[in-house]
């Protein structure tokens, strides 16, 4: 008689004390996150650009160097993850993050700068995905879609409006021309603290993920993981056959074994039909996303907004993300809001609303305002719900690989689109807006057309995963 399986287990051990622990570091790591990928903008005016030799050019060079780095640690890490495992990678990060964000926040000059907020993002990018993957082995079915998606949505907002805040207390101390103290450099140094936190937490904590260790055919290691979080989860008692795993079948197992043959299988059918999907909608949607919060500060400079008026109006800006991911966390219950309908539903609203906020730029503040805070809140919901839809699309073997590279792809965007939008911004203030509309418009149609639904239960191994048999919607 077989015994029981990983996916009975974890709905025995259940959600509870564990996954909230874990979350919790998760979420400070991402909170992280948040304030890392957008200070290098936002503190540009600050900087000693005339003393180091910095003209206005360098400052899409600075933003898309972070960008970089996470793109580059995402492929990375993400490989690495699904070879050696998710906590390595995590122990990775901690080693590069910390002592880099310090090392920046000590810069003498615009090339440290330059090389140490690109180390933070190739730390950061490496963690994101891994937090994610983790997340979805952890959590039972009903809870699972709204844990990953707190992580990145709750975390990342949170991380924004929080370092805004620590700008406008640090403005408000030295002022902002930043005469009798250069603020800058603490909000270089702001990450450093809840990523600390996470990172103790992490060490007492955080196991290695039962279903990674069940694909790499270390079964007692799997069974003992199971253990430990049912017993902090105080529901030892409601496992089955006292934590006892089924093993994967072994052809399963050893075609995994090597790492050139797992990557390879990633790029063949029929995981490769799904990876097309999340590379190219996820990227396009990561276009609309990333286009608004890099031009939304331009768009306040223009406006004539001094830095602290920047900073505040910033922080709504950042705070209208929460609502929507409470929204998505609500659907993610409704049996009537498939994880491929609701991201189509959502990215055509973002493509209406991306083109009237570039038609509100000849208004006045508020009415500018107002027309971004719109369009924030309809380009986030498509990608943050595409870390559900990645998550669950993909196999336990590959899901480190293909989150991270998707995942990165919407980063390597992220780094190209300074040096392509702010040059066509200064060309044209409407059409980074309308070219984000487009993006939107064309991740909707592939999801419509080529798009399928993840099963509901998370699969495992490269065999379990099928050929689609879902019709599109149109």
């Amino acid at each position: 008689m077989p015994k029981p399986s990983i996916v009975e287990q974890i709905e025995a051990v259940g959600f509870g004390r564990y996954q909230w622990i874990v979350m919790a570091a998760f979420v400070l790591f991402i909170l992280s996150d948040g304030m890392e990928l957008i200070v290098s903008n936002i503190i540009w005016r600050a900087l000693p650009k005339e003393e180091w030799g910095m003209d206005d050019d360098f400052r899409a060079v600075l933003v898309s160097a972070s960008y970089m780095g996470f793109f580059l640690g995402s492929i990375a890490g993400g490989i690495a993850g699904d070879w050696v495992g998710r906590l390595w990678i995590i122990y990775a990060h901690a080693i590069i993050f910390i002592p880099a964000s310090i090392l920046a926040a000590c810069s003498n000059g615009m090339y440290q700068l330059l090389v140490t907020r690109f180390l933070v993002g190739l730390s950061m990018g490496a963690l994101l995905p891994t937090c994610v993957s983790l997340v979805a082995e952890f959590s039972p079915r009903k809870q699972r879609g709204r844990a990953i998606i707190a992580i990145p949505g709750l975390a990342y907002a949170s991380g924004v409006i929080l370092i805004l805040s620590v700008g406008l207390l640090l403005i408000g101390v030295c002022g902002e021309d930043g005469e009798s103290c250069e603020w800058w450099r603490g909000m270089l140094l702001a990450g450093v603290i809840p990523d600390a936190i996470a990172i103790y937490i992490v060490l007492h904590y955080l196991e290695e993920s039962p279903r990674f260790l069940l694909t790499r055919g270390r079964v007692e290691e799997a069974e003992e993981s199971i253990r430990k979080i049912a017993a902090l989860n105080e529901t030892s008692d409601k496992l089955l056959e006292g934590g006892a795993l089924e093993p994967l079948p072994e052809e399963d197992v050893s075609s995994e074994s090597k790492p050139e043959k797992q990557l390879a299988h990633l790029f063949q059918p029929p995981v490769l039909n799904h990876m097309l999907i999340i590379m190219s909608s996820w990227t396009l949607l990561s276009a609309s996303l990333f286009c608004a919060a890099l031009i939304y500060p331009l768009v306040m400079e223009d406006q004539g907004v001094s830095t602290s008026g920047q900073y505040f109006l910033m922080i709504q800006w950042a705070a209208v993300e929460i609502p929507v991911v409470l929204l998505l966390m609500w659907l993610m219950e409704q049996s009537w809001a498939p994880r491929r309908g609701m991201i189509i539903v959502m990215g055509l609203l973002s493509t209406l609303v991306g083109v009237l906020a570039g038609l509100s730029l000849g208004s006045g503040l508020v009415w500018v305002h107002v027309t971004q805070l719109l369009f924030r809140m309809t380009a986030v919901g498509p990608y943050e719900f595409f870390y559900v839809y990645a998550a669950e699309l993909l196999p336990t073997t590959h899901r480190n690989q293909g989150v991270s590279i998707g995942n990165g792809t919407t980063k390597f965007v992220a780094l190209l689109l300074p040096l392509f939008m702010f040059p066509i911004y200064n060309a044209h203030h409407a059409l980074p807006f309308y070219v984000a509309a487009a993006a939107s418009a064309a991740a909707a149609g592939i999801l419509i057309f080529l798009g399928t639904d993840p099963s509901a239960d998370l699969l495992d191994v490269v065999s379990q995963v099928e050929a689609s048999e879902e019709t599109p919607l149109i």
